[in-house]
């Protein structure tokens, strides 16, 4: 009884490790630590490297968005990204304790709170803030 019982659990074992595997690469791993929307004041959105430009929004159905749109910020694990393109879209998200976390990312390229990644699915990232927080 007791053997059918550990081979039950290394193959539910192995069968979520499979999963896992194979969810990371089709879609990539998702970025960890994105903050609650509970946790945020406000989300600052800049589009582009230029000073000025920037857009703050204390509307707590933006601050959610913005903190959902991490979802999109998926990466290939142990791949190398390019640093030297420039950034598109930057979502500073201003936390309630005082504290910052900050996304940024171009077509290829995703940073993530200074982790430099190459992102699994392009201009999602982007396109999506781009739809949600419309430049002027």
């Amino acid at each position: 009884m007791k053997k059918r019982i550990i081979i039950f659990v290394i193959t539910i074992a192995l069968a979520a490790l499979l999963s896992a595997g194979g969810y990371i690469l089709i879609w990539g791993m998702p970025v960890s630590g994105a903050p609650n929307p509970r946790d945020v004041q406000s989300v600052t959105v800049k589009y582009g490297e230029e000073p000025g430009g920037a857009v703050e929004y204390t509307d707590p159905e933006k601050i959610e968005s913005a903190c959902r749109l991490l979802g999109s910020m998926n990466y290939e694990p142990f791949t190398e990204a390019s640093e030297g393109d420039a950034i598109a879209v930057t979502i500073t998200y201003n936390m309630k304790d005082g504290s910052r976390k900050v996304a940024a990312a171009n077509s290829q390229t995703g940073w993530w709170q200074g982790k430099t990644m190459k992102l699994k699915q392009g201009d999602v990232f982007v396109n999506v803030a781009e739809g949600l927080f419309p430049r002027d």
